[in-house]
């Protein structure tokens, strides 16, 4: 539970270029959002094309047009995120370093997740 409310609430993400952190969440269809954008950002890079082309509706209601490289950044950082998350709790369910004692009391304190 405490895993699928952190990917709900998402992070945020700095982009070069890009004057504010930009919040993304990490719901499934989140996911499935940025995989794609992803692989469209990768085409149109190939394609030579430098200039804002993509849009993606931010975790706060706010439409950011950006470059396929801009583009690349942030879905990548994002999906590094969601891939900690995942990781972090895991590694609590399985008793892996650094819980080697299993899920902490205080599991959903913030010092524990990235």
């Amino acid at each position: 539970a405490e895993r699928q409310r952190r990917l709900k609430a998402g992070s945020l993400f700095s982009v070069a270029g890009v004057a504010d952190p930009i919040p993304l969440t990490g719901r499934p269809f989140d996911q499935t959002v940025y995989l794609a954008l992803l692989t469209r950002s990768g085409g149109m890079k190939a394609a030579g094309v430098t200039g804002p082309a993509l849009t993606i509706r931010a975790g706060d209601d706010v439409i950011h047009t950006v470059t396929p490289d801009q583009m690349i950044s942030l879905v990548s950082q994002a999906m590094t995120w969601l891939e900690s998350i995942m990781a972090t709790s895991w590694a609590m369910k399985d008793a892996i370093a650094p819980f080697e004692s299993g899920i902490p009391d205080d599991f959903a304190d913030d010092t524990h997740w990235p």
